[in-house]
């Protein structure tokens, strides 16, 4: 073998090397740019839970969000509404539990788009607590039902699919 047949070997292998060097350098791009999307919907999820949080609890600005809610519109949104006729709660009350239940929304939302990479125990608990909530509870079932025609579709979908499954398990 000559040193040319050796340069020319080293030249393949060099390329395939760079080919192969490229290749690894597009998955790890694609996977960083996966983990920036969720990273920012993640940090999106949770200050959207905080500041649903702040207005469960601060009472002050419950009742005031109320009033200039109640006074703007004819009735109160339907979650609200349904608790008042169902309970002895005020309006102020009703919109607190209205804002933890969307804090609970917004902390599934997050999870529905990654569900498929939760170990199979993580999923059965996150489903299981679907059923228990939405099928179940209801508090829970009268904010998903009175809600659910503004939340994204996909995430709708999920969800009455898991509820389905427990009606079909049921029987």
């Amino acid at each position: 073998m000559n040193w040319d047949a050796v340069s020319a070997i080293g030249e393949i292998l060099g390329t395939l090397v760079v080919f192969i060097t490229l290749g690894y350098l597009a998955v790890q791009l694609k996977q960083a740019r996966a983990e920036v999307e969720r990273s920012i919907s993640h940090s999106r999820t949770e200050t959207v839970r905080d500041l649903l949080m702040m207005r469960a609890t601060n009472e002050r600005l419950g009742k005031l969000y109320v009033s200039a809610t109640l006074s703007m519109t004819e009735n109160p949104p339907a979650f609200v509404s349904g608790v008042m006729e169902r309970t002895e709660l005020m309006a102020e009350e009703a919109a607190a539990l209205y804002w933890d239940q969307l804090a609970w929304w917004q902390y599934r939302l997050e999870i529905i788009p990654h569900v498929q990479q939760l170990s199979s125990v993580q999923r059965q608990e996150f489903e299981s607590g679907i059923r228990q909530n939405y099928g179940s509870q209801p508090l829970e079932r009268l904010f998903y039902q009175t809600s659910k025609s503004t939340f994204p579709r996909q995430a709708v979908s999920y969800i009455d699919g898991v509820l389905a499954q427990a009606d079909t398990d049921a029987n």
